[in-house]
């Protein structure tokens, strides 16, 4: 997760403007990793209660 949060910052910092295709392609990247992270918590939630 220190890797994806790094790589995650690196972006940011590169694609600081708004408006740009960068920014936009950096927001959807940022929905799908909050998705994602969303899921494997649920997953691991689900995992406990059933176990």
């Amino acid at each position: 997760m220190t890797r994806h949060l790094i790589a995650l910052s690196l972006l940011v910092t590169l694609a600081a403007c708004t408006g740009t295709p960068e920014r936009g392609a950096l927001d959807e990247f940022n929905d799908t990793v909050g998705t994602a992270n969303r899921t494997a918590s649920n997953i691991r939630m689900l995992d406990r209660l059933l176990n």
